[in-house]
């Protein structure tokens, strides 16, 4: 009778330890995956770090209709923030990189584009993109910086912009001190 108890506590153990070792996997597995749904607003962290982009001001600019600068500046522009959670100063750049086309479009050249930056609600100059490195900056630890990127046809350039695509992506390059 005492080898009939022993073998049964023997095997409730092993049950016991055989679900404790299936809910750790369980667990490891849902905190090592992540599911990501469409939001307005994409945040992405490194080290300490974050860079934030509200999607809901997206940049376009229209191959049909070249702006004073005047009328450029007054757009809403593309808003986005890059905030520094960590602990130390951190410098940082942002680019306008540009982005894939799709099959059979054909890039705008950049002497066509003008942008201007606004920085925690200064407005930038009008500038022409003749460098993709935008702005640096650096943020105290806990700071935070707003930008608003605008983006217009130069009408000072004369050519055809006709079925022209300008497609252009933030970059961030941040390190920290």
């Amino acid at each position: 009778m005492e080898e009939l108890t022993n073998k049964r506590n023997k095997l409730l153990i092993a049950v016991i330890i055989m679900a404790v070792i299936a809910l750790g996997l369980g667990i490891t597995y849902a905190w090592l995956t992540q599911t990501v749904n469409g939001s307005k607003v994409q945040t992405m962290r490194v080290g300490t770090f974050k860079f934030t982009l509200a999607e809901n001001n997206s940049l376009s600019v229209s191959s049909a209709e070249f702006m004073s600068d005047t009328t450029g500046l007054s757009q809403e522009g593309l808003k986005f923030t890059v905030s520094n959670t960590g602990q130390f100063t951190g410098s940082y750049s942002i680019y306008l990189d540009d982005d894939t086309l799709s099959s059979g479009q054909s890039r705008l050249s950049d002497n066509f584009v003008r942008y201007s930056l606004e920085t925690n609600g200064a407005k930038g100059a009008a500038t022409n993109l003749t460098s993709r490195k935008i702005y640096d900056g650096s943020l105290k630890r806990g700071e935070s910086a707003n930008f608003i990127l605008r983006a217009w046809l130069n009408p000072s350039v004369n050519g055809d912009v006709g079925g022209k695509v300008f497609k252009a992506k933030l970059r961030i390059e941040v390190s920290q001190s």
